[in-house]
């Protein structure tokens, strides 16, 4: 899990805006550590994206938009995975999709939010090939 720094404006209205287009928090396999991923498995991938101060997930990414290690999710949705009260995105990824191989050693996932503005947020990964001859 890797955390980044953001600054949020409150501006007239109600509406926020958030400086730092790289302010995102994700966990590959939310629980798992290390982020192990089987390259040759034909299963998914779970990925949560965590909601941070005032950015509530559910109501800030433009869902269309999420891109994980080159694949779009096939399914997505929302509980409190970090024990915080708030709900945060879990997104599942086709493992045969991901642009991962062997020598992989971290993972991203890219959106837009509602506004427009892109995110790209890291964590790492061990790769392993169940299939790979020794």
């Amino acid at each position: 899990m890797v955390r980044k720094q953001f600054t949020v404006f409150l501006l007239a209205a109600g509406f926020v805006a958030v400086l730092g287009a790289s302010a995102c928090e994700i966990d590959i396999k939310p629980g798992s550590d290390p982020n192990t991923i089987n390259i040759s498995s034909n299963g998914t991938v779970a990925v949560a994206l965590f909601s941070m101060g005032t950015i509530y997930v559910p109501n800030f990414v433009d869902f269309d938009t999420v891109v994980f290690a080159g694949a779009g999710p096939v399914s997505w949705g929302f509980e409190d995975v970090d024990g915080d009260g708030v709900d945060d995105a879990v997104f599942h990824f086709e493992v045969q999709e991901l642009d991962l191989d062997a020598t992989s050693t971290s993972a991203s996932l890219t959106f837009s939010n509602l506004w427009g503005n892109q995110y790209t947020c890291t964590d790492t990964v061990r790769i392993v090939d169940a299939n790979a001859k020794s």
